[in-house]
């Protein structure tokens, strides 16, 4: 049995600023060039190559992203970070210099993430291992 979803009352209601944000799709590197491309009705899914041929997978459609992430970190981060971790990391950096780098109080930051399977390779990866 679900529990019904009730709305908050008035009084624990917070104003929220949203000050940057930062995206690479399938369709673009960035906010504003996926936005133009899904009002213009663009597809970012197209023919797989590469991985697929090398784990030989039956599925040959999907997207990729734009931008490889790894383009904007040290050789350090790239090795010790799964994909899903580099890619955080750059979306991150380009979002806070998106919103001018500016000094905040700690006790009143957030972030909101959003990912469709984070870290799945990295996960694999140490279930592989002794």
């Amino acid at each position: 049995m679900s529990t019904p979803v009730t709305s908050p009352s008035p009084r624990t209601l917070r104003n929220v600023v949203v000050t940057a944000l930062a995206t690479t799709t399938s369709i673009a590197g960035d906010v504003d060039a996926t936005w133009k491309g899904l009002l213009a009705g663009e597809s970012g899914i197209g023919t797989l190559s590469g991985f697929v041929d090398e784990f030989d997978l039956p599925v040959r459609i999907g997207g990729t992203l734009k931008v490889d992430p790894d383009e904007a970190l040290s050789r350090v981060e790239i090795r010790r970070m799964s994909f899903v971790e580099r890619l955080a990391l750059t979306l991150s950096r380009t979002v806070w210099s998106n919103a001018g780098s500016p000094e905040v109080d700690q006790d009143r930051l957030g972030v909101v993430i959003g990912t469709g399977l984070g870290g799945g390779d990295a996960s694999s990866t140490r279930r592989q291992a002794p």
